[in-house]
């Protein structure tokens, strides 16, 4: 006999958020994927805030994208957060940007991974189902594209926020420093070869796909 096992509401969001993710993978502009590594705790209470659906679902992690929250219980909200990171409270936050019961804004604040938003207010704290997704890094340019070990290289592109190091050939480059999520400067490291190697950024919980730098150092 042939034994039927019922999903619970949880395992079906959780498989919401696969599909979802997939076809956004299908989608121009994210075809080099999705940052994950934030896993969704529901802390959503019966009284508390209720939130049916945020704009825009996607971003590249740079910090102050506008969000905009539509639900219930908005009034008398004290805090947000995505994925854990809260959004800083200050003259802007809460006190205008809970425009009614029904909706609130925010200004993204720095994170590096997927996951969902969360709204607290005096009553309790609502959870969202759908998860805010933040994009995977991408780099569009290195300038110098070639050079010889200590090159500075700036480099250009997306969902740079949270960059924890940029390897070339597997050695991590020195001296880096954001400028911003979209861009970055790092020095070229010493790799011992000479010709192209791989450039890769690494953020948490994803990595880009490779670049290319040319290394012009004197055969030895």
């Amino acid at each position: 006999m042939q034994k039927i096992v019922h999903a619970s509401p949880e395992d079906t969001r959780n498989r919401g958020w696969v599909r979802k993710a997939a076809a956004l993978a299908l989608l121009p502009g994210f075809a080099l994927g999705l940052s994950f590594g934030c896993s969704k705790v529901d802390n959503s209470t019966a009284a508390g805030p209720a939130i049916t659906l945020f704009s825009p679902t996607t971003a590249d992690g740079s910090s102050g994208t506008l969000v905009t929250v539509t639900g219930t219980g908005f009034t008398g909200a004290t805090g947000v957060s995505v994925c854990g990171v809260a959004v800083p409270s200050g003259s802007s936050f809460p006190n205008n940007n809970v425009i009614s019961d029904t909706m609130l804004t925010f200004n993204l604040p720095p994170v590096t991974a997927s996951g969902p938003v969360t709204v607290t207010g005096p009553s309790g704290t609502g959870t969202s189902d759908p998860v805010f997704f933040i994009v995977a890094p991408r780099i569009t340019t290195l300038l110098p594209a070639s050079g010889t070990t200590g090159t500075p290289v700036t480099i250009t592109g997306n969902g740079l926020l949270g960059v924890t190091s940029v390897t070339f050939d597997g050695v991590a480059g020195t001296n880096l420093a954001l400028v911003s999520a979209a861009q970055l400067t790092v020095d070229a490291p010493a790799v011992g070869v000479t010709g192209p190697v791989t450039v890769d950024v690494n953020v948490a919980g994803a990595t880009s796909a490779a670049s290319s730098f040319t290394y012009n150092n004197p055969i030895p």
